[in-house]
């Protein structure tokens, strides 16, 4: 029997909330492009947690290099909004709101998946210390 798809835990696991954001350009007054980021998710339940590296796994040569990016896991359950969000869309740690309305911790999505086909779960990879104009 194959193992279950989705956070490891289950639904109990979805302690953060997240905020879902895709970049926006429109074109600017003297020509070029000018954007921002636009919320298109502005609240959902789910496991942010950072990318576990298993012992054997490629990832551990990644992991034991010094880099100022991290991947993370997200999980999210799987509805009309959530099957919309692609990479190069950004995810923000809703605990983090800062006063001025920006978020202190924002992640790039990198990849995106319904990973059993059954629209139960979005997994997300996300990476965190991406720059916010970064593509």
């Amino acid at each position: 029997m194959a193992a279950p798809i989705g956070p490891p835990g289950g639904a109990r696991e979805l302690r953060s909330t997240i905020v879902v954001q895709r970049q926006q350009q429109t074109g600017a007054e003297l020509g070029g492009l000018q954007g921002g980021w636009v919320t298109i998710i502005p609240s959902r339940a789910a496991s942010l947690k950072p990318m576990q590296v298993r012992r054997g796994d490629a990832e551990q040569v990644i992991a034991a290099r010094l880099q100022g990016t991290a991947l993370w896991d997200c999980w999210v359950r799987f509805d009309s909004l959530t099957r919309t969000i692609k990479a190069s869309d950004q995810v923000c740690d809703k605990a983090t709101l800062m006063p001025d309305g920006s978020y202190g911790a924002t992640f790039r999505v990198r990849f995106a998946e319904d990973m059993d086909q059954r629209r139960q779960w979005m997994f997300l990879q996300v990476e965190a210390g991406v720059a916010q104009g970064a593509g």
